[in-house]
């Protein structure tokens, strides 16, 4: 039985590389995008495919030992192919970038070969673009996602994921972005994401069902992956999008399931029509006026219900939404105070209040 672990390239930070000598790996992946077609014999000479009773190959392997030391030309080689980024104990954080993708490479530039220079890697992609609504247009937030991150085998139980994750980490932040975890956090990632980077943090928050929330540091365990959490998010500034989503579920919980969000298939503005979708149809907007159609808006269900469940059952019964569609911790929606409606067009807070049920935009 073949296991899945074995078919997925993203290998965690805590379980190594697939190859028997993590660096050299690393190094074999660097230098297929980095360096000079020559270092070819130096990928051969860290595999060990020399045959030393061929003469030609005993002469090639030489080549490859001197040119696997970290000389004037290697170093010149990165420097024009990854330019410095920071530095940090004694290590440098170098970057390139690969079509959609930016590749952060720690490396040693003590090393003495050039198959010890690479020690891990981080790929993230910027500005994506992969939620229901753009996260630019609709949060003015930069995202920068991490889709594979790598530290060799000889070097873990270092830090060193630690600190390539910083320096990721602050370089993110110095151009004004989240840092935005893959989809699928393996064992190494998930200690990273939510025993490390929450220390670093000013402001975490996660995604669900492609809409970001605010979650308390106090609430961040590995057991929220099983509630329909996307991503996670780590941010310095968050803009004031977020900041107001923060600010109208401050003193709410997440895992106690006090806030969440549900989809709306219209535009917050469209009209509701009351008669004729009492039966479920699916003529609960206005696309077919007839003389005897009654019609509402969302915010004037929102005015006439005092709580969210009851607005939500109420738009159960016009065949809108369904209640338990919400997406929250508990996966049960009677104890929300608070909750997201993702509109077509836009997303608005709806919160309970002093006895009542208050809509903000977002």
């Amino acid at each position: 039985m073949i296991k899945l672990k074995d078919l997925l390239p993203e290998i965690s930070l805590m379980q190594g590389n697939a190859s028997e000598s993590g660096m050299t790996n690393l190094f074999r992946t660097a230098a297929d995008k980095v360096l000079p077609i020559k270092y070819g014999l130096v990928r051969k000479l860290v595999a060990g495919y020399y045959d030393m009773d061929d003469e030609d190959d005993v002469k090639e392997k030489e080549s490859a030992e001197k040119l696997a030391l970290v000389n004037d030309a290697f170093i010149s080689t990165i420097n024009s192919k990854l330019p410095l980024v920071a530095r940090s104990g004694g290590y440098e954080l170098r970057k390139r970038k690969s079509g959609k993708i930016i590749e952060f490479h720690l490396v040693d530039p003590k090393a003495k070969y050039v198959y010890e220079y690479f020690i891990g890697i981080i790929e993230v992609e910027p500005n994506m673009r992969s939620y229901r609504i753009d996260s630019k247009k609709a949060f003015n937030l930069n995202c920068y996602q991490i889709h594979w991150s790598n530290v060799a085998k000889e070097h873990q139980g270092k830090g060193l994921g630690k600190l390539m994750y910083t320096l990721v980490y602050q370089y993110v932040n110095q151009a004004g972005g989240a840092l935005v975890s893959d989809s699928i956090l393996f064992q190494g990632s998930q200690k990273m994401w939510f025993d490390y980077i929450p220390s670093i943090a000013s402001f975490f928050g996660i995604v669900v069902n492609e809409i970001f929330f605010p979650i308390d540091k106090s609430e961040i365990s590995r057991d929220i992956l099983g509630s329909g959490v996307d991503h996670v998010v780590a941010m310095e500034n968050p803009p004031k999008e977020i900041r107001k989503i923060a600010h109208n579920v401050k003193g709410l919980s997440f895992k106690g399931g006090q806030y969440g969000m549900i989809r709306v298939r219209a535009g917050v503005n469209d009209k509701i029509e009351l008669n004729s979708s009492l039966s479920n149809s699916s003529n609960f907007w206005d696309d077919k006026p007839t003389k005897k159609s009654q019609y509402t808006l969302f915010s004037n269900m929102v005015d006439d219900a005092p709580t969210i469940i009851i607005l939500l059952k109420r738009m159960q019964g016009l065949g809108i939404v369904d209640v338990y569609e919400a997406q929250n911790w508990t996966g049960e929606p009677s104890n929300l105070k608070a909750c997201i409606f993702s509109f077509t067009n836009a997303n608005v807070i709806v919160k309970e209040t002093g006895g009542r049920l208050v809509m903000v935009a977002v």
